[in-house]
């Protein structure tokens, strides 16, 4: 019973938790008959987050396992990363490792393709065929409000249908979704969320998108904005995994002030804008809406992929974005 047991793949193995919660508990006695209290077996369990599978070993392990989510490789895990090509080919590493932008677009294509075909389908009882049109109606309105017409309405009279496989593909990680922030605590959760495909080379070989001339062109703007939005929350979930789902949150008000991402930590808020130029500035929607919600110019970040040439940018990138976060987020993490 010394060290760890690997299993993979568990969820084709679901009845083995069984087995494992004696081997935690266990108790027994060495070879020569004198008794003692032996390691419990450890194991570290791999494989696809199903729902069910997830509920089964709450129920059944309960006070003996807990959770890790793995991400896709983030940019501060990747040795000189490719900013480009990290952009184009995301964060799965078959995709970022592969030899060119043509392999890497086939492997996103045919992943995303026996995803939603195959895969699923263990996951919930539903249409393949409803789930991939879903899919490709959230690729291309990606960034919005999951109760847009243009998603949910597209659907007709099965919206309760969209609503119930977009919450299925966030309990699978593959879309992420942020709420409208409000001051009122009782309205924390925003019943209709933004929603963001978490992986950037899943969205931009789905929509063809093959070249990042061709995503940063003056017709590709807003994608290449919301596509950069998605990579910075995938980020702040992966480097702080203790904030609850609702400490992310976009801003907007009447007057269309507003701000890009909103981090909620230790009762203070950080406003954190995601610009594609690293000459940006905070507009003055983006310090109307920071006064509004009384958020100090040292809880606010510009957060651009490249670093500016001449050195006079307001932007910082996304290592840096880490580092001042943490910065700052350190000593009031010892105060607590």
């Amino acid at each position: 019973m010394d060290g760890y047991i690997i299993l993979d793949e568990i969820h084709f193995r679901p009845n083995i938790f069984s087995v494992m919660r004696p081997l935690a508990d266990e108790i027994a006695h060495s070879r020569d008959n004198n008794f003692r209290i032996t390691h419990p077996a450890r194991f570290i369990v791999l494989g696809s987050a199903s729902p069910t599978l997830l509920k089964q070993t709450k129920q059944s392990l309960v006070g003996r396992i807990s959770y890790w989510r793995l991400t896709n490789l983030l940019v501060t895990e990747i040795p000189n990363v490719d900013m480009r090509k990290y952009i184009m080919r995301g964060g799965f590493p078959s995709s970022y490792l592969a030899t060119d932008a043509e392999e890497s677009a086939a492997w996103l294509k045919s992943y995303i393709n026996d995803l939603l075909d195959k895969n699923l389908s263990q996951w919930g009882n539903f249409s393949s065929e409803a789930m991939a049109q879903l899919w490709e109606i959230i690729t291309y309105h990606n960034g919005l409000k999951t109760n847009d017409t243009k998603i949910i309405g597209s659907f007709q009279n099965h919206a309760d249908e969209a609503k119930a496989y977009i919450q299925l593909l966030k309990r699978l990680y593959l879309i992420d979704t942020v709420g409208l922030y409000s001051s009122d605590p009782y309205k924390l959760i925003d019943m209709t969320p933004k929603i963001f495909i978490a992986d950037s080379g899943i969205v931009l070989a789905s929509m063809g998108i093959q070249t990042f001339e061709a995503l940063t062109s003056p017709a590709n703007a807003t994608i290449y904005d919301i596509i950069w939005r998605s990579i910075v929350l995938v980020h702040l979930r992966a480097w702080f995994p203790d904030l609850l789902e609702h400490n992310i949150f976009f801003y907007r008000d009447k007057k269309q002030n507003e701000i890009d991402l909103i981090l909620y930590k230790n009762q203070k808020l950080f406003a954190i804008e995601c610009k594609t130029s690293p000459n940006a500035y905070l507009s003055s929607v983006t310090y109307a809406a920071m006064k509004k919600l009384q958020i100090p110019k040292e809880h606010a970040f510009i957060v651009a992929p490249f670093p500016s040439s001449d050195g006079k940018a307001n932007a910082i990138t996304l290592p840096e974005l880490r580092d001042s976060l943490k910065f700052i987020l350190c000593p009031l993490e010892d105060e607590e």
